[in-house]
């Protein structure tokens, strides 16, 4: 996306986190090393991970992906010497849908009502909508419309830009 070639043999590769699974693990324990240092930096002595993911998940997807994330909490145990764990009370094994953890950060960290309340998270691939009503999940879904399509379409529209960015 775009698609080999389309723009003078330029092209841009997204969605390793979801869609090269080599590179996911990578990804994630760089970007766990990162806060880890900040955490160890500002004091902690253990990191609990919230872990979220696509709702467009089948249920193999989400058991793999928890593997992935408990593996990652004991690697880093030995790297970091902070204790990593995951957060057992946020969800499911310690994982939740994108839209749910979305709509809990507003609920338990901002302290906001879900009366009649939609949340959407626009990622790269997917975008993960849940509706409330009374603090209660009403329904959840994902549409695989999202940022990519959006970029997507204005490099199609404009190429002159992509070429200036990738000469």
């Amino acid at each position: 996306v775009p698609s080999p070639g389309e723009f003078g043999g330029a092209e841009l590769r997204t969605g390793f986190k979801w869609d090269q699974m080599q590179y996911q693990k990578p990804f994630l324990k760089e970007l766990a090393l990162l806060i880890s240092a900040d955490a160890a930096a500002n004091g902690a002595k253990e990191v609990e991970w919230s872990v979220s993911y696509p709702s467009a998940f089948v249920p193999k997807d989400v058991v793999r992906y928890r593997k992935v994330w408990k593996d990652l909490c004991s690697e880093l145990n030995e790297i970091t010497g902070l204790k990593h764990s995951l957060d057992n009370e946020a969800g499911e094994g310690g994982l939740q849908t994108e839209a749910v953890a979305f709509a809990s950060y507003f609920g338990n960290f901002q302290d906001r009502k879900m009366i009649h309340t939609s949340c959407l998270d626009l990622g790269g691939g997917t975008t993960d909508m849940s509706i409330w009503q009374e603090n209660q999940l009403i329904h959840q879904v994902s549409v695989p419309y999202a940022g990519r399509d959006i970029s997507t379409q204005i490099f199609r529209r404009k190429p002159s830009f992509l070429k200036a960015l990738f000469p």
